[in-house]
Formats: structure tokens, C-alpha cells, sequence
């Protein structure tokens, strides 16, 4: 027998309780806590500089997402890499 449930979205807690202003807030903040992660991974400063270019369009490709699912995914994929 199959299950032909769907699974339920996480939705990052900040997600709907955030305004606009501080949803920015927090992705910028997530960003330099990328940039400062490469810098301590990458010691040379030709490969930190495409390190970072790399985080900058990851983060450039997901701005025009505009559905809130793949937006918390996105999200949760960083932290998920921040926390390792």
C-alpha cells in the first residue's frame, strides 16, 4: 500500500512573524555569517573571493523566489550549512 500523503512544509518560525524590514535584516545577517564562514575555511584570498562569489549567487538566484516554501528552504539549506 502506498502513502499519498504530502509532506507538510517546515516553515521557519521567523517566516511569518517577520515584516519585510526584518526578513532582509535576517537574510542579510544569514549572508555575512556565510561570508564569514568562507573566510574562516579559505585561507588564500584568490579562493575565499570565489568561495564568496559562489554564496553571492546562491543568495542573487534565490531572490526572485517567490514562493514562501522554497524561500524556507533555501533558508533552512544555509543554516543547515552553517551549522555543520
Amino acid at each position: 500500500m502506498e502513502n499519498n500523503t504530502t509532506p507538510v512544509p517546515f516553515r521557519h518560525p521567523l517566516m511569518a512573524l517577520l515584516p519585510p524590514t526584518q526578513h532582509r535584516q535576517f537574510v542579510c545577517s544569514l549572508f555575512k555569517r556565510c561570508l564569514k564562514m568562507a573566510r574562516d575555511w579559505k585561507h588564500e584570498y584568490v579562493e575565499y573571493r570565489r568561495f564568496a562569489m559562489a554564496i553571492r549567487a546562491q543568495f542573487d538566484a534565490a531572490r526572485g523566489l517567490k514562493d514562501e516554501r522554497e524561500v524556507t528552504l533555501f533558508l533552512r539549506s544555509i543554516e543547515y550549512i552553517l551549522c555543520k
